[in-house]
Parts: C-alpha cells; structure tokens; sequence
C-alpha cells in the first residue's frame, strides 16, 4: 500500500490535466475557489438538493 500521510495524492484514482490539478486538489478537499471545476460541484450541488 502507500503512506497517505506522505502521499496525500495517491488517494484519487483520477487526475485531471496537469494545469486543473491544483483546483481539482482544493475541489476535492472541499475548499472550492474559482474556476470551472469549483462552478460545476456548485452547481450539481444546487441541483441534488433542489
């Protein structure tokens, strides 16, 4: 297996493009912020609970 407190990283199957890496970090670790990645778990987030 793999140390995840050393490779925090290694715990997403998928990975975006090398330049929406950091955003899709941020996205997944809740934090948000701007851009496309952060717009759409918005906005599916407004549609579960609408």
């Amino acid at each position: 297996m793999f140390d995840s407190a050393q490779h925090p990283d290694h715990r997403y199957k998928a990975w975006p493009t090398n330049s929406d890496r950091d955003e899709y970090r941020s996205v997944m670790l809740g934090q948000g912020g701007p851009g496309h990645l952060a717009e759409a778990v918005f906005y599916f987030r407004q549609e579960v609970d609408a």
